[in-house]
């Protein structure tokens, strides 16, 4: 399991973005990497880790990428720092609750913290209905240093209610892991 913080899970106790960090530098001592363009990738409580580290090495992350995760409430990031965003997010997941729950945020209030965050004006929102309506993206973008937060909300895939999954299903043609890449790709922290 991952350590994305103060998660709440009992018996974690590894500082997991310490670790995150430390292996950033480490690869780029051996492999010369472009640590402009490094970004942080997660499913499920991967995603946590993944939101919480946009949080907290938000100095060494370009963008993030979620799919079926969510942000724990708490998370703090450092008010300088700014961060684009891509999830993926099926309706029907009963892991992570697209409403939320008791525990969870719902996926709304996680794209507000980020609105809010990277000062995205919510009228900058673009709505498209992607496989036939079983796919919604919106997109928002403008924010501070060119900050974006786009999400797509899976009603269906492969004739089965978006759930708790790695999205695998090709929207509109185009494999969900391509449309991840696409997306961070775009962004540099020299940006």
């Amino acid at each position: 399991e991952w350590d994305p913080g103060d998660n709440g899970i009992p018996n974690i106790n590894e500082n997991d973005v310490y670790f995150t960090e430390q292996l950033i530098s480490d690869i780029n001592n051996d492999y010369n990497v472009n640590l402009s363009q490094v970004y942080a990738i997660g499913y499920s409580n991967g995603g946590m880790m993944a939101y919480g580290l946009a949080c907290s090495l938000s100095d060494r992350i370009a963008a993030v990428g979620i799919m079926s995760g969510i942000m724990l409430p708490g998370d703090i990031c450092d008010e300088n720092e700014f961060t684009s965003i891509i999830h993926f997010h099926g309706i029907a997941d009963d892991v992570l609750p697209y409403e939320g729950n008791e525990w969870y945020q719902s996926i709304s209030d996680v794209v507000n913290f980020w609105l809010n965050h990277n000062n995205i004006p919510t009228s900058s929102l673009v709505t498209t209905e992607l496989n036939g309506g079983d796919v919604v993206r919106d997109e928002y973008t403008g924010g501070n240093e060119n900050t974006s937060v786009v999400l797509y909300t899976v009603h269906e895939e492969y004739d089965k209610p978006g759930g708790h999954v790695w999205f695998s299903d090709d929207i509109d043609g185009t494999n969900p892991n391509q449309i991840l890449w696409d997306f961070l790709f775009t962004y540099s922290l020299n940006d």
